[in-house]
């Protein structure tokens, strides 16, 4: 009977005969908010009892249908009970249920613009107050999270109302303050990092990683209108572009965000390049897996690491070193990342480990072909003496010299030679080192020979007078 009535006297009051029918439309929505609210008139008497909400729930997803039209209409007393009702219904329904996702489609269509300007064509102001968007703001993160992985409609249904919350809310409104503080009760639908024994703890993965590729999407297009980034929410992130289960194309995407989120201010300095280094550190990590690392040169056969998993490490580093290259000056960048490169590639003995830092290093200098500027001195050390290891274990085990990790790294010493003025000394002497160390000579001259074909003439002849 209230389906029949709303469908009766909806459609006249819009057209804006509200006061010649205003008792019986007071009657009406007060038959409607008490059947949202889980009653109903029973046939013998004018009053009000309980029913079953699940034999109710057919007719209350086709009543929900009516709120976006009723809203607009009606005075701000009746708007008020409304929202209240309808915010009820959503609060107290299953996740999983078919009326939580018909209310997620209304929230969505009455905040729209498109309806907002439909209505406000005809003359009457369409306002959702703030304290009705708030609460349904609010209780976004912790439905994505019951969601889980496995109702991938109303999770998309989610995430477009977030997306909608965020693009809508004004920069310094409330809305937009309480926007982002919603960061701590995201962080469980990313990784939780639960505290363990290892010092980086245990990852515990949420339906993120599991959601289809176009509600990851979504989830990450709602990072934009974050006005600033917490260090936790960023670890979560990390965490999930190491995730293999994600897609190194939304890995791509999460990257640019950050980065276009620093860009514009949202994250510091040293939360953005924190967040950069250790994802690039990790995904070097993950192409030599657990492998037990002797010498350069020289790791377990037993896990050689597969094409995806370098074709995904060579992406994800090739644009992590763009973005490094735009975080500031290439000098004090260099400067402040050098200890960090210089832990790392101590402790992570690996070929892989070796190039990527090396392509680190020379998209610092991107651009600047001057060869006065000078590497860290303890960095310049390091990168010589693992460098000439490294490519000296190629020739003398006969190993793939043309394997693409091998050829990058011999293209960055190149660069590197190049770019900075005390590389190629710290090269050279290396070199001689290894000459007095009993490497074989037909593997030294091998190398030699390579790396003069590549110099210019004043680098060839002081690398020459060296080793003569």
């Amino acid at each position: 009977m209230c389906e029949v009535l709303m469908h009766v006297i909806v459609p006249d009051t819009v057209q804006g005969d509200i006061d010649g029918c205003k008792d019986a439309l007071d009657a009406i929505l007060n038959y409607y908010v008490q059947f949202l609210h889980g009653m109903m008139l029973p046939s013998s008497q004018l009053s009000v009892s309980i029913i079953d909400t699940k034999l109710a729930e057919p007719h209350l997803k086709i009543l929900l249908h009516f709120i976006p039209c009723t809203v607009p209409i009606v005075s701000w007393k009746w708007r008020d009970r409304l929202l209240q009702a309808f915010t009820r219904v959503f609060e107290t329904s299953n996740a999983q249920s078919g009326t939580k996702l018909v209310c997620l489609s209304m929230m969505t269509k009455i905040l729209s613009e498109e309806f907002q300007n439909s209505v406000c064509m005809k003359g009457t102001e369409m306002v959702v107050p703030l304290k009705y968007q708030q609460l349904w703001l609010q209780s976004l993160p912790k439905l994505l999270w019951e969601l889980k992985h496995t109702h991938p409609p109303s999770s998309k249904a989610v995430l477009q109302m977030l997306l909608h919350l965020g693009r809508s809310a004004r920069d310094g409104s409330v809305l937009s303050d309480q926007y982002s503080s919603l960061q701590p009760a995201l962080i469980p639908f990313l990784c939780t990092i639960l505290p363990s024994k290892h010092k980086e703890g245990t990852s515990v993965f949420g339906p993120f990683v599991k959601l289809s590729r176009d509600c990851q999407e979504l989830a990450v297009d709602t990072w934009c209108y974050f006005k600033s980034f917490s260090s936790p929410f960023l670890k979560a992130v990390m965490q999930c572009c190491l995730c293999t289960e994600v897609n190194v194309d939304i890995v791509v995407r999460i990257i640019e965000v950050i980065h276009s989120a620093f860009s514009r201010g949202c994250i510091q300095l040293q939360h953005h390049l924190s967040f950069l280094f250790t994802l690039l550190v990790g995904s070097s990590s993950q192409v030599n897996g657990h492998q037990k690392v002797l010498s350069y040169g020289e790791v377990d056969a037993l896990d050689t690491p597969t094409r995806e998993s370098k074709r995904r490490h060579y992406v994800i580093c090739r644009l992590i070193c763009m973005c490094i290259a735009e975080t500031g000056d290439g000098d004090v960048v260099l400067q402040l990342l050098g200890p960090c490169l210089c832990e790392n590639l101590v402790k992570f003995r690996t070929q892989v480990m070796l190039t990527t830092t090396m392509r680190v290093v020379a998209a610092l200098s991107a651009g600047k072909e001057s060869n006065k500027r000078l590497l860290p001195q303890p960095l310049a050390n390091l990168l010589s003496q693992s460098t000439i290891q490294e490519l000296l274990a190629s020739e003398k085990d006969a190993l793939d010299i043309k394997d693409e990790g091998r050829q990058i790294l011999f293209q960055c010493c190149i660069t590197l030679v190049f770019r900075y003025q005390n590389f190629p000394q710290c090269l050279f002497e290396k070199l001689l080192l290894s000459m007095h160390s009993g490497y074989y000579w037909k593997s030294l001259s091998k190398l030699v020979l390579r790396i003069v074909c590549q110099l210019p003439n004043r680098l060839s002849n002081l690398f020459c007078k060296h080793y003569n």
